[in-house]
């Protein structure tokens, strides 16, 4: 029965003169991508069909950590602390803050991370820059920038691919944290919970996740039990360090890819 999570150098150095040579090369490029960052340089994009994750200095061990949340800018000052807590934190764990490069929490977690010298993707859900910047959309921060485009059931139409960008986000994360949000954020939420993904919620910080403790039991009672650790806390750094507890004494499977911390 499945189990249900929730409240779950010479000849003989050349190697290792070759592993050096490697790992100063990682330390190099994440520099270069703080600096570009701190600078305010435009993000690397990555096109539609790419992976933005292979865009970043590649480091045994790091996760690609979902930020997923209320987009709307106007939200309480001490909540947007809360979040550039919970992107430093991230950070600060030697894991990577991907968001869908929108304004409002995941922002402030974006922000958080490079203000602790993390790495960070956006995957919009715009075209190109051009658009992307039109609707306000943010690229202080971040790092690499996806842009997607509509599926097959929407091309033709002049829109945002909102709903098809939270299937890269989802796909590109290894785990994802949940704070505030309405429709979107319920949505990336099920899909994250239907595909197996570790999951954290920040506690108290309004709207729909505020309402995924009740929602995950009526999932579970009804016959749906979280194939993942799902962690929930009120303070932005204890739930990270929960989280990936976690997902060290239960690995998570994402696609071929297996972390055991």
């Amino acid at each position: 029965m499945a189990r249900s999570w929730g409240f779950v150098a010479s000849l003989e150095a050349a190697p290792r003169l070759q592993l050096i040579s490697r790992m100063n090369v990682a330390r190099i490029l994440s520099a270069l991508l703080l600096l570009s960052s701190l600078a305010g340089a435009a993000p690397q994009v990555v096109g539609p069909r790419g992976n933005p994750t292979a865009a970043l200095p590649q480091k045994s061990g790091r996760l690609v950590i979902g930020v997923m949340g209320a987009a709307n800018p106007d939200q309480p000052t001490a909540l947007l602390a809360k979040m550039r807590r919970l992107g430093g934190a991230i950070a600060k764990e030697g894991h990577v803050v991907l968001t869908g490069a929108c304004n409002g929490l995941p922002q402030a977690a974006i922000l958080g991370a490079k203000e602790a010298g993390g790495s960070t993707i956006g995957i919009s859900p715009w075209r190109d820059m051009a658009a992307h910047k039109g609707a306000g959309s943010p690229t202080e921060g971040i790092d690499i920038m996806q842009f997607t485009r509509l599926p097959d059931a929407h091309r033709g139409q002049d829109r945002p691919n909102m709903m098809g960008r939270e299937l890269d986000e989802i796909e590109r994360s290894q785990a994802l944290i949940f704070a505030g949000g309405r429709s979107g954020t319920l949505g990336e939420f099920s899909i994250a919970y239907e595909e197996g993904r570790a999951i954290g919620v920040l506690l108290g910080s309004g709207g729909v996740s505020n309402q995924l403790p009740s929602l995950v039991k009526t999932i579970i009672r009804a016959g749906k039990p979280a194939r993942a650790p799902i962690i929930f806390d009120t303070d932005p750094n204890r739930l990270v360090k929960r989280l990936l507890k976690a997902m060290k004494t239960h690995p998570v499977e994402v696609g071929e890819q297996k972390w055991q911390g």
